[in-house]
């Protein structure tokens, strides 16, 4: 797929055979479907693409070095991509991103904005940033969110507009593990109920 314009509608996408999925960088130009990934092949994610719809894996080599899928529309996202590992993820709208099953990364997931989890899956990311003050992450409570690299983890809030992180339920802990830090850099960040 090279989606040069903006494609929306109820049609399901679904990508077999070996190929590559990259989108013209220019402008806005957003793969606004569900997406199977289904395949005795190999599929390239390359550059940033665009997505906002249900993403999910189901067979097949998943190349995802250097691309980032970046959800820039819409208010809700859900993945179902356990087969696959994801290079970077930019969350720049407020809205949910459902998971129904694990979501792996080893790169960075970012969000510019508010940022809400559901589904009883985990996440493992090398990298979590949020440097956009007055924004809210909600983890699902009694999940386990790992950031896997040295120093990666990033909250930074503003003195007049903190980011917030929190559990999905008042009184039940979401897990926020960092698996090898040496360090991490949170600033003016409020926590509510995360372990």
């Amino acid at each position: 797929i090279i989606n040069n314009i903006q494609i929306t509608g109820t049609t399901t996408f679904i990508l077999q055979g070996t190929g590559t999925w990259s989108t013209n960088q220019t402008s806005y130009n957003a793969l606004e479907c569900n997406l199977i990934i289904n395949t005795l092949g190999t599929i390239t994610i390359s550059g940033r693409v665009d997505f906002n719809g249900i993403f999910t894996w189901q067979a097949g080599t998943v190349i995802t070095t250097g691309s980032t899928v970046r959800i820039a529309f819409g208010s809700a996202t859900t993945f179902n991509t356990a087969g696959m590992t994801f290079n970077n993820i930019i969350w720049s709208v407020n809205g949910t991103l459902t998971l129904t099953s694990n979501l792996t990364l080893n790169g960075t997931l970012t969000t510019t904005g508010n940022l809400t989890f559901a589904g009883a899956f985990n996440v493992s990311t090398a990298n979590f940033v949020d440097i956009t003050a007055g924004t809210t992450i909600t983890l699902v409570a009694a999940q386990t969110y790992t950031v896997t690299a040295a120093n990666g983890l990033n909250l930074q809030g503003t003195s007049g507009s903190h980011v917030v992180i929190k559990s999905s339920s008042g009184g039940s802990q979401a897990i926020l593990t960092m698996s090898n830090a040496v360090s991490s850099y949170v600033v003016y960040t409020n926590a509510t109920d995360i372990d």
